[in-house]
This record gives C-alpha cells, sequence and structure tokens, in this order.
C-alpha cells in the first residue's frame, strides 16, 4: 500500500524502468518505434518524479552533488548509446536490451539478498 510521498515516487521510477520496456520488446515492432514509444514515456514519468522530489523537499545539497558527479557519465553513455543504436540490426538491439534487463533483475535480486 503507497502510503508515503517516497513510496509514491518509487512507485513512479519503478513503472519507468524495465515493466514498459519488457512490454515493448513482447509486442514487437520496429526498435525506432518502440524507441519512439518509450523515450517520452521515461521523460514525463521520470520528470515528473523529479519535480515531485524538488516539492516535497527530497532534494538537497547531497543529491545537487550526486547529480554533478554522476551527469558527465550520463552524457557520454548517452552519446555513445545513440551511436551503438544507429550502428546495430534490430535482433541485435533485442539482444542488449535483454542482456541489459537480465542484468539489471541480477543486480536487484542481489541488493534484495544481500539486505
Amino acid at each position: 500500500m503507497i502510503t508515503t510521498t517516497p513510496d509514491l515516487l518509487g512507485l513512479l521510477l519503478v513503472v519507468a524502468g524495465p515493466i514498459p520496456l519488457i512490454w515493448l520488446q513482447l509486442k514487437g515492432g520496429e526498435t525506432a518505434r518502440q524507441r519512439a514509444i518509450y523515450q517520452p514515456f521515461n521523460l514525463i514519468i521520470l520528470g515528473a518524479a523529479s519535480i515531485a522530489m524538488v516539492v516535497t523537499g527530497q532534494v538537497d545539497t547531497n543529491v545537487w552533488v550526486a547529480i554533478g558527479a554522476c551527469l558527465p557519465a550520463t552524457i557520454t553513455g548517452a552519446f555513445f548509446g545513440s551511436r551503438i543504436y544507429k550502428g546495430i540490426s534490430e535482433k541485435r538491439f533485442r539482444s542488449v536490451v535483454f542482456v541489459l534487463l537480465l542484468f539489471s533483475g541480477i543486480v536487484l535480486i542481489t541488493q534484495i539478498v544481500l539486505n
């Protein structure tokens, strides 16, 4: 049950993660179409969560420092990711997505088990 603002924000972040990506993969279709659906959806959900965090006072100096530290890697990853996306086949793209989802799931399960 969602009882607090952090619970709601956590739910928004989960919704923006693997769930819609898996749905799009199972639905099939061109990778460009999948990307055209997933990216705006992700932008809206994560943007709403970010705004809610700022409004509710959950963003402090430590968060801004972390954002500054992560921003160069994020921009670099986006740059190389867009270049790789343009250069691979749809079959390879699906394989990469599934491997990333598998790795993400393993990390999440490991964190749960260790805590």
